[in-house]
C-alpha cells in the first residue's frame, strides 16, 4: 500500500511539473512576438493580442499550478523547473504592469510571483540569485 501511495505522489508531481513546463514553453514561444511592431489587419485587431492572451493565460495557469504544488508538497520541496516556470510567468505580469500600471490584477499576480520566488530562495539557497564575482568598469 505504501508503494502505491509513493507511486501516485510521484506521478502527481511529475504531471504537475510537466504542466508547468508546458505553460513555460508556451510563454517562451509567444513572448518575443509581443514586442514586435505590427500593422493592424483588416478588422482592426492587432495580431499580438492573441499572443498576449496566450501568454497571460499560461502565466495565470502557471501560478495556479505553482500554488497547488506549494500547498500540496510545501514550498521547501519546490523543484527548480517549477520555480523557473513561476519566474517566466512573472515576466509576463511585469510586461502587463509596465504597459498598464493601473491594472491591479496584474500587479497582484506579479506581487504573488515575486513573494513566492523569494520564499523559494529562502528554503533553497542554491536557487538564490548569485551576485557577480567580478565587476565590469
Amino acid at each position: 500500500f505504501a508503494f502505491v501511495c509513493v507511486s501516485f505522489a510521484s506521478k502527481a508531481t511529475y504531471d504537475t511539473i510537466q504542466s508547468a513546463i508546458f505553460h513555460t514553453y508556451r510563454i517562451l514561444l509567444y513572448r518575443p512576438m509581443l514586442t514586435r511592431p505590427y500593422q493592424s489587419d483588416i478588422e482592426g485587431q492587432l495580431p499580438w493580442s492573441t499572443h498576449l492572451i496566450h501568454c497571460v493565460t499560461s502565466a495565470t495557469a502557471t501560478i495556479a499550478i505553482f500554488d497547488l504544488f506549494a500547498r500540496t508538497y510545501s514550498i521547501k520541496y519546490c523543484a527548480l523547473s517549477i520555480s523557473y516556470s513561476l519566474y517566466i510567468a512573472a515576466s509576463i505580469f511585469l510586461l502587463q504592469v509596465q504597459a498598464l500600471p493601473t491594472d491591479m490584477q496584474a500587479v497582484k499576480r506579479l506581487d504573488y510571483c515575486l513573494h513566492m520566488l523569494h520564499r523559494v530562495a529562502v528554503f533553497n539557497p542554491s536557487k538564490r540569485r548569485r551576485s557577480p564575482s567580478c565587476t565590469v568598469n
